[in-house]
């Protein structure tokens, strides 16, 4: 019988093992969304390449290179900003998010989503 904590110990065992596969050839492999029922289970499993500076090519880092320079937003992927809340880094956009396009991580890892004003004069950026 699948549960939700069971499929919760099951996700965490695939993802360490997709690990070997993604390392083999040189992409990232996260794990997505789970559904289940009493029977059966399904994951998704994202699958993205690595540029030679180290970013994974999400389909949002993709969409930060192509809408950021429609927004006037100069800066890079992989590049830090400061708020009072502390440093980010940018890693995509979400084009269909109005309000909060920008997605960045924070040093834990956790990704937030911020308005392109962010990236104003107003805030200090970090090298």
């Amino acid at each position: 019988m699948i549960d939700r904590t069971t499929l919760r110990l099951m996700r965490q065992e695939i993802e360490e093992a997709v690990q070997q596969v993604a390392q083999k050839f040189n992409v990232n492999i996260e794990a997505g969304n789970a559904s289940f029922s009493p029977d059966n289970a399904t994951l998704k499993l994202a699958i993205s390449t690595i540029d030679a500076s180290g970013n994974v090519l999400t389909k949002e880092a993709q969409a930060f290179e192509t809408y950021a320079p429609m927004y006037g937003i100069t800066k890079k992927l992989g590049e830090t900003f400061e708020t009072h809340q502390g440093i980010y880094t940018l890693v995509g956009f979400k084009p269909k998010s109005k309000k909060y396009p920008i997605l960045a991580t924070n040093a834990k890892g956790k990704t937030y989503k911020f308005p392109t004003s962010i990236l104003a004069n107003d805030f200090q950026l970090v090298r």
